[in-house]
């Protein structure tokens, strides 16, 4: 009897424990709604200097509130989520330098948050454009006295 009450025992912890973890682990799926340059208004897709520096907002689902469990990628380039970076329906990241000379057109974007991936297709995608990218051409005056 005694065997018998301590096995429906354990058979109600156990039920209970699956019941329990089942509940947890119903969070929402990770998603990427929408990539775009203007916190305010979707404005896909992004363009970004050859040399990065260009803020970008994902609005995401699923991801995770601490910015050290997240992870962007655009297209292979690691974008940089600041330590204010992340909320419950957004991550932003500054993108990082291109390495290229030339466009890059239409990189996806990956978020990785808690090990587990998703990524973008066109329209939320980033390209490293030369049109963006700052260029010094000429300094005035070109000479004058030192100090």
């Amino acid at each position: 009897m005694l065997r018998y009450n301590l096995r429906m025992l354990v058979i109600k912890l156990t039920i209970a424990f699956l019941v329990l973890s089942l509940a947890v682990s119903q969070q929402t799926p990770l998603a990427i709604l929408f990539v775009s340059g203007d916190p305010s208004t979707v404005v896909s897709p992004v363009a970004s200097s050859l040399r990065g520096g260009k803020m970008i907002y994902i609005k995401a689902m699923g991801h995770s509130p601490d910015p050290t469990e997240n992870l962007v990628y655009v297209g292979t380039i690691p974008c940089v989520i600041p330590s204010d970076g992340v909320t419950d329906t957004f991550i932003s990241c500054v993108t990082g330098e291109s390495g290229s000379t030339t466009d890059i057109y239409s990189l996806s974007v990956t978020l990785i948050s808690s090990g587990n991936p998703v990524t973008t297709g066109y329209p939320n995608v980033v390209s490293y454009l030369r049109s963006s990218t700052p260029q010094l051409n000429s300094v005035y005056p070109t000479a004058g006295f030192g100090g």
